[in-house]
């Protein structure tokens, strides 16, 4: 009799030393998180419910868009980002569209100006949209062509006028430009003078 007791005994004991381990852990995430014990409740799942919509995050570039002669056109882009930070380019996939007065078109993944005024270019992507202002004037000026304005850009884009190409200090196969286009004048000149004996196209190959 006395050894059954003692065992009951000892099994009480090992059960109550169990509940007390566990109120202590309680306890102790309770003041770790500088909450009472008896306040503690499990966390809210971050986990996003299936049937709940996922409006993506994305902009349009360039954030505003001047148009100020009839031969200007400005190219234009969407960019989603992604949860994990990743850019992605997204324009083919976007709804593009004018919003307001006609001042402009959407010509492939450029705009063209038709009247002087203020629009918006609007886009549309998996139920989110974005709204980039849009300014026109001068819509029906046609500018002279400008050596700085019209060719030069296109010299450096192409890396004409690097120092591995015809920015070179001797040239490239008899044509020579600037340096990276310091000096338009004197590349327009030696533009005329190559056109006139062969092509500078053909130089550039």
């Amino acid at each position: 009799m006395k050894t059954l007791c003692q065992t009951s005994r000892g099994q009480s004991l090992a059960a109550l030393s169990a509940n007390a381990i566990k109120t202590a852990v309680v306890f102790a995430i309770g003041m770790l998180a500088g909450v009472p014990a008896y306040a503690v409740e499990p966390a809210e799942s971050s986990v996003r419910p299936a049937n709940q919509a996922v409006i993506p995050e994305f902009a349009v570039y360039p954030p505003e868009i001047l148009l100020d002669s009839a031969r200007d056109n400005q190219s234009f882009i969407a960019v989603m980002t992604r949860d994990d930070g990743v850019t992605l380019d997204v324009s083919d996939r976007v709804e593009w569209s004018i919003e307001g007065a006609a001042v402009a078109k959407i010509d492939a993944q450029a705009l063209l100006p038709l009247a002087d005024g203020e629009a918006q270019l609007v886009a549309n992507y998996n139920g989110a949209t974005r709204k980039i202002p849009v300014k026109v004037t001068n819509s029906q000026t046609r500018f002279p062509i400008s050596f700085e304005k019209d060719v030069m850009p296109v010299l450096t884009r192409t890396g004409c006028n690097t120092g591995s190409c015809h920015g070179a200090a001797r040239g490239k196969d008899g044509f020579r430009v600037s340096l990276f286009g310091f000096d338009p004048n004197g590349d327009a000149k030696s533009a005329s003078a190559a056109s006139t004996s062969r092509c500078p196209k053909k130089a550039c190959s």
